[in-house]
């Protein structure tokens, strides 16, 4: 898959092409490449004649495992693969189900039967700190405090707008590190994504967390936005801020350690 990652030593999305793509360098002739037809970077690739084979995945139409239908809840996410067989996820998240297509790729592969690769999707559980849902008291808590880049950020951005749990949305950013000279500008875009997609409170951490709130604030000025230096203050003030009944998200880039926030919340709402 391609996104935007490590754009401070890549530059941009065609540079994160041209590195993973090398990986390709190094099959043997009749070996196996598993593309994302959705990443018009990929193109060339896809479309090119190579000693080995390729099967993409993806949502377009030309994917050789196309993903239809796609409905995520936080409780989980359904999909078709192929138009005939219904895949349920127990994990939130547009962006899994193309994970999850790709993974049903190489299964097939290794022959495994379709049946059984759909059954034991149904049992996936997604490592710590990735969008890990649970209750805390009355609260909501989705602790996505892995790591961070502006895709990733994104795709969290959509699982918190499709929950409905009758409280507040609230983001709890922190800062996406491995930018470069395009951070002020892919933050303020993270902010106006957060604006538009129906969040009652934005909370932003880090050097960059002025940058979110100005993206915040271009699209609607309403917006609670409270903005913290650092992970260490976020931890001692934030559960201040928020009511039982809060639907809350926390993302940022693993060197922020806002797992730490996550505990803090928890241990206030427990």
């Amino acid at each position: 898959s391609i996104g935007d990652a490590h754009l401070e030593g890549l530059t941009d999305r065609r540079g994160v092409a041209t590195e993973k793509s090398s990986l390709l360098d190094h099959l043997r002739p009749g070996g196996l490449a598993m593309l994302n037809a959705d990443a018009p970077e990929l193109a060339p690739i896809l479309e090119g004649r190579h000693e080995y084979s390729v099967i993409s995945f993806g949502t377009s139409d030309a994917a050789d495992v196309q993903v239809t239908g796609v409905e995520s809840r936080i409780d989980g996410t359904t999909f078709r693969i192929n138009g005939r067989l219904n895949v349920s996820l127990p994990c939130p998240g547009e962006h899994n189900a193309l994970n999850a297509a790709a993974a049903f790729a190489v299964c097939r592969r290794l022959n495994v039967e379709p049946e059984r690769i759909v059954e034991l999707l149904s049992t996936f559980k997604p490592p710590p700190m990735r969008l890990d849902v649970s209750r805390v008291g009355g609260l909501t808590l989705i602790d996505d405090s892995y790591n961070a880049n502006p895709s990733s950020t994104a795709a969290a951005i959509e699982v918190l707008r499709a929950t409905n749990s009758g409280g507040r949305r609230v983001f709890v950013g922190g800062q996406m590190l491995e930018l470069g000279a395009a951070a002020a500008a892919h933050h303020r875009g993270a902010g106006r994504h957060i604006a538009r997609a129906g969040i009652d409170l934005v909370v932003a951490i880090g050097d960059h967390a002025p940058d979110v709130i100005c993206g915040v604030h271009s699209v609607n000025r309403r917006l609670t936005a409270v903005l913290y230096a650092d992970t260490e203050t976020a931890c001692a003030d934030l559960p201040n801020w928020l009511n039982d009944s809060d639907t809350v998200l926390i993302k940022g880039s693993r060197q922020l350690q806002l797992d730490r926030v996550a505990r803090s919340v928890r241990a206030a709402f427990a």
